[in-house]
């Protein structure tokens, strides 16, 4: 439409024009599905966004979903754009701070996954802010960050009283398990925080069982220097040093 190819190029003039002659702001694109404010926050242009945000006479649906990957302005903009589109995105007290997108992820989601130390830190002040929500895979936040192996933003997370630590996802993989899978430094600021212990169970395994198996001498030497039960066994009864010599996982063995 002409208001998205103004909008999409930053002619602030033209838009406004448009806007006044009653152009529908949340019309999508036949293209690709987006809105003008996606297209905005797409194309980075502050002025347009301020426009279409500020503008009392504007009725602007923030959080409609569109675009090839059907989120909300705040779910792209997290995902893709520069970090002053979403800062300004969070400014209007209309911005739902916990939408969704295909796969469930909210902002906080992609700021984890994505690295994004300073949107993880604004995202986490938002006074509406769901810190446990999960994801399709029912995947946390807190997960998310470990799976990416960023001791910033787990470090971060851990000392956020609000986050659920002992979590499980569909695969029945618990924050546990994949903080170990993670290596050392992640594991050791998991357990400083957590209140169920080393050996704390999924319903398949515990860290122990599963750095012995997948052969994680480091991890494996944190969990016995925790008071890991090297006797604990899996649902096949197979103990920890018995996994880890099914796999030949040598240096693990000289550590049980």
């Amino acid at each position: 439409t002409p208001l998205s190819v103004a909008v999409k190029h930053g002619y602030l003039e033209t838009v406004r024009l448009l806007l006044q002659e009653k152009a529908n702001i949340n019309r999508k694109s036949e293209y690709n599905g987006s809105t003008p404010l996606l297209m905005a926050v797409q194309e980075g242009r502050i002025k347009v966004m301020n426009l279409l945000l500020e503008n009392s006479d504007i009725d602007v649906d923030v959080n409609l979903i569109g675009g090839l990957d059907n989120e909300t302005p705040l779910n792209l903009a997290v995902r893709q754009s520069p970090k002053y589109v979403t800062v300004c995105l969070l400014t209007h007290d209309r911005v739902n701070v916990n939408s969704r997108d295909l796969y469930n992820r909210t902002p906080l989601h992609q700021a984890a996954r994505h690295g994004v130390l300073l949107l993880v830190k604004l995202l986490l002040k938002h006074k509406e802010v769901n810190v446990n929500l999960t994801d399709d895979r029912s995947g946390t936040l807190l997960y998310s960050a470990i799976c990416q192996d960023d001791t910033t933003i787990v470090k971060l997370l851990l000392e956020d009283q609000r986050v659920i630590m002992d979590t499980e996802t569909l695969e029945e993989r618990s924050t546990l398990e994949a903080a170990t899978c993670q290596g050392a430094g992640i594991l050791e600021l998991f357990l400083s925080k957590a209140k169920s212990g080393v050996d704390s169970r999924s319903h398949k395994s515990s860290a122990l069982l599963w750095a012995a198996k997948h052969g994680k001498e480091a991890t494996t030497c944190i969990c016995i220097e925790e008071g890991a039960d090297v006797e604990t066994t899996d649902n096949q009864g197979m103990i920890p040093f018995s996994l880890a010599a099914q796999q030949g996982h040598m240096n693990v063995l000289k550590s049980l």
